[in-house]
């Protein structure tokens, strides 16, 4: 008994897991698309960036050490003539080997300044990739409907192909009966062939949708999976939640720093230095032989006065932010025109399936009754099949128009960004 609950289990399971990997939702493909996207590998690599670009301007605090080196040889050297004593030349040829220490003492705020443009580069480039990203869903949107036309349109030829076999079949008891003529049965017959030829070309279309949204996702798919049709709601609150509003931001305040960081570039530097040298002559000028010495002192720099230069630069991060603004507005402004048409089509197309039902039904009742006519000899099957194809379209309309509605649902969330 315990043997038969396991194997009962394991059965359960398998179907479960069979079933699962046969349908496939809109959020699994976001979700999938999200992990596979070749983009989003991006992110390890300009962190990895980000960290050396931080280490490198932390190591500007970090005493420098060089090693300088040089020989010259000088057309003339200071000679200080005193009466009735005879003073040491300096020598013609010159030679010095030193190391030289600075340390950065203060740097009016440069380095932090740099610090804080690094961490925002970082940020600007991360939501770069939740820009595209967001872009992605949107393909992946129009790509997932598209398919899901396809399947419904396949599915509702399919229905027709067999009720028109079954009608076929009642048709060629009418031709014995002497109802109806042979003729009639051909027509038929061309119907099913019509039909079985667009069940083909939808099939066709359907497995070339299949392999974008497969691209897309990073996920295999066959023309045997089912898309399952996603349902939600529309969010009523005004607040939009694109990345590309993130983005924007993240630029003005790239720009704010980099203003704060030119504000910093003329302020006095103060720095500690010191030499260790070998040389001929050391810091005896006088002194014509090799000779060690060192010195040490406190420096600073001062740039104040660069022709405007920096009062132009700050004209140009002035005009760079104004520019933001400017495609801030039209972001917006293309925006809210979108999310317009997309309520537009929402409304259109909820009353658009309310009428359809309608006309199906009504379809449905004409078509019935011109099958009893048909039976009974009064219509030829042509207009038999006028009245089948009409219930067809009503019926594939009515499909069309509610996975349209659904799509611009989720156009309208995609395009806000709450998916």
């Amino acid at each position: 008994m315990r043997f038969i609950c396991i194997v009962f289990l394991l059965l359960t399971s398998l179907w479960s897991f069979s079933q699962q990997s046969d349908t496939l939702t809109l959020y699994e493909c976001y979700d999938q698309a999200v992990i596979n996207y070749p983009v989003v590998k991006q992110k390890e690599f300009i962190k990895d960036a980000f960290t050396n670009k931080i280490k490198n301007i932390r190591t500007n605090w970090y005493p420098s050490l060089l090693l300088n080196g040089q020989s010259t040889y000088q057309s003339d050297v200071v000679d200080i003539p005193v009466q009735g004593f005879q003073l040491p030349s300096q020598p013609h040829d010159q030679y010095k080997l030193y190391f030289e220490l600075n340390q950065q003492i203060y740097d009016g705020g440069t380095n932090k300044s740099y610090k804080n443009i690094e961490n925002t580069n970082f940020e600007i480039e991360l939501q770069q990739i939740d820009v595209e990203l967001s872009s992605l869903k949107r393909r992946i949107t129009q790509v997932y409907f598209s398919v899901l036309l396809l399947e419904k349109q396949y599915d509702l030829l399919n229905l027709t192909l067999d009720e028109l076999r079954e009608k076929s079949i009642v048709a060629e008891s009418g031709i014995e009966n002497g109802i109806l003529l042979p003729a009639d049965k051909n027509v038929l017959q061309a119907e099913i062939l019509n039909l079985e030829q667009k069940v083909l070309g939808v099939e066709l279309d359907k497995e070339t949708m299949l392999k974008v949204l497969g691209e897309l996702t990073g996920i295999e798919l066959n023309t045997g999976i089912y898309l399952v049709l996603p349902e939600s709601d529309l969010a009523h609150d005004n607040i939009n939640m694109r990345p590309e509003f993130e983005l924007f931001d993240l630029h003005k305040k790239q720009t704010d720093l980099n203003s704060k960081l030119l504000s910093t570039m003329n302020r006095p530097k103060f720095f500690a230095f010191s030499q260790a040298g070998y040389g001929k002559p050391g810091l005896n000028i006088l002194n014509e032989e090799f000779d060690t010495y060192y010195l040490i002192g406190l420096g600073f720099r001062w740039s104040f006065f660069d022709w405007g230069d920096t009062k132009r630069k700050a004209k140009i991060l002035y005009s760079q932010k104004e520019i933001i603004d400017t495609k801030i507005e039209t972001f917006e402004k293309n925006l809210n025109i979108s999310l317009d048409n997309e309520i537009a089509n929402i409304r259109k197309y909820e009353r658009s399936v309310e009428l359809d039902k309608r006309i199906v039904q009504l379809r449905t009742e004409v078509k019935e009754s011109s099958f009893s006519r048909l039976k009974n000899g009064v219509i030829t099957s042509t207009d038999f099949l006028t009245e089948l194809n009409a219930e067809t379209q009503a019926k594939l309309q009515l499909e069309t128009h509610i996975i349209l509605l659904q799509q611009s649902v989720f156009n309208y969330l995609t395009l806000k960004g709450e998916i």
